[in-house]
C-alpha cells in the first residue's frame, strides 16, 4: 500500500518532467525551424547583393549615380527581411545592411563630385563578403 501511495504520489512529478522535455523539444524544433526559414529569406537577400559589392569598387566612379541607385535596391531587399529575422541570422543581415548603406553613401558623394574613399569602399566590401560568408556557414 506504501508502495503504490510512493507511486501515486511521484506520478504527478514524472508527468511534469516528461511534459518540460516534450515542450522543450517543440520550442527547439520551432527554434530551428524558424532559423531555416530566416536563413533561407537572408541567404537569398544578402547573395544578390553580392555580386553588385563585389564590382562596386569598379564601377563607383564611372556611374556612381548608377551604382547608387542598385545599392539602394539591393538594400531595400535586405532591409524587408530583416524584421523576420532573430537571432544570428539577423545580427548577419544587419552588419550587410550597414555595409551596403556605407557603400551607397560613397556611390553618393561620388554621384555629388567629391572623390570616393576607396579604404571606406574595400572596408564595406569585406565586410558584407564577411558577413555573407557567416551567413552561409551558419545556414
Amino acid at each position: 500500500m506504501k508502495t503504490s501511495l510512493r507511486l501515486l504520489l511521484l506520478l504527478p512529478l514524472l508527468v511534469l518532467g516528461a511534459c518540460s522535455d516534450v515542450g522543450s523539444a517543440v520550442d527547439d524544433v520551432a527554434s530551428s525551424a524558424g532559423t531555416r526559414a530566416g536563413c533561407e529569406v537572408a541567404g537569398r537577400a544578402v547573395d544578390e547583393g553580392r555580386g553588385l559589392v563585389d564590382r562596386v569598387g569598379q564601377e563607383i566612379s564611372g556611374d556612381a549615380a548608377g551604382v547608387r541607385r542598385e545599392l539602394a535596391a539591393a538594400g531595400t531587399a535586405i532591409e524587408a527581411a530583416a524584421p523576420t529575422l532573430t537571432g544570428e541570422v539577423r545580427a548577419l543581415v544587419d552588419r550587410a545592411a550597414a555595409a551596403l548603406s556605407t557603400l551607397r553613401d560613397e556611390a553618393e558623394s561620388a554621384a555629388a563630385g567629391s572623390a570616393v574613399d576607396e579604404r571606406a569602399v574595400q572596408a564595406a566590401q569585406s565586410e558584407y563578403d564577411r558577413a555573407s560568408d557567416q551567413l552561409r556557414s551558419l545556414c
